[in-house]
């Protein structure tokens, strides 16, 4: 399974890279997959570039509290910074829209563009199982072989804080 292979994309995993273990970069990547399959075979519209950004940096901000904001908001932040320094506006409301919205339990689908649903469903998918059975047996486990990682979920928890 191939990734979007645009200079945009090269950029951003050369950005995230030293920001993500691992672990959550295998979980970013089997999320974008998962999402982009689920979205395939529901024949539904959405931006494959902005699904992988949005993919990319959603857990920027795991690990990286501060103060007032949650941590979907501070990978936001870093995702303007980044599209910022390249001078590119385009997409970047869809790429935080998702961002934003990936942690949702309600799965929100449009007729414009659905990358925000298609990060919820992958990151679901890969978190937590839901919706894996939607897609061909085939497809989960060549996601699994070529993108796997264990450690994201432990990884992933050991952030969340309860106040």
């Amino acid at each position: 399974m191939e990734f979007p292979d645009t200079t945009l994309i090269k950029r951003a995993e050369a950005y995230v890279r030293p920001l993500l273990s691992k672990a959550t970069l295998s979980h970013s990547e089997r999320s974008f997959l998962y999402g982009r399959e689920y979205g395939r075979a529901k024949k539904l519209h959405f931006d494959e570039e902005s699904l992988y950004l949005a993919s990319l940096f959603h857990d920027v901000g795991l690990g990286r509290p501060e103060k007032g904001k949650v941590f979907q908001e501070v990978s936001c932040d870093h995702v303007s910074r980044f599209l910022s320094d390249l001078d590119i506006e385009a997409n970047s409301a869809m790429v935080h829209e998702a961002i934003m919205y990936h942690v949702q339990v309600k799965l929100r689908v449009t007729q414009e563009d659905n990358t925000a649903a298609m990060l919820q469903v992958g990151t679901w998918m890969d978190g937590l199982g839901l919706r894996k059975r939607t897609l061909p047996v085939q497809v989960r486990k060549e996601i699994a072989k070529d993108h796997g990682g264990p450690g994201f979920l432990r990884e992933m928890t050991s952030h969340v804080v309860f106040e």
